[in-house]
């Protein structure tokens, strides 16, 4: 399987949490990561308390590049959408397979939650 943004293959990565080992694909020159929906699932649900987000992720026009999923055959065309806990985080995913891939920074994006952030949350502002 390869990088739907590089084209060089994907490497088979294992994530140790505290209920579970975690499977995914990684590439190793854009260190994105390609998983599955179940798995996207459970790492969601991991939040990082932190005094403030780092947001390292592409810029919004380079995550609107559309994407071929690298799992099926022949490939198609991801389609995209925004998550609904950090909606500078776009995501691609295969309705085919399931499976969502994740640009660099973007998991990490998912998982922070700064101070500010969840006080604006509790308040009820965007």
């Amino acid at each position: 399987m390869n990088c739907p943004r590089c084209e060089i293959e994907l490497t088979e990565a294992f994530s140790t949490e505290p209920t579970q080992v975690i499977e995914y694909n990684s590439c190793s020159s854009c260190e994105g990561i390609w998983v599955s929906k179940a798995v996207l699932n459970y790492m969601e649900r991991i939040q990082e308390p932190v005094a403030f987000e780092f947001m390292s992720i592409d810029k919004k026009l380079d995550q609107l590049i559309g994407l071929d999923c690298p799992s099926c055959v022949p490939s198609k065309l991801m389609k995209k959408a925004e998550h609904p806990r950090d909606t500078r985080v776009i995501m691609d995913y295969c309705n085919d397979c399931e499976g969502i891939w994740l640009d660099k920074g973007e998991l990490r994006a998912i998982q922070q939650e700064g101070v500010l952030t969840t006080l604006a949350r509790l308040l009820g502002i965007k």
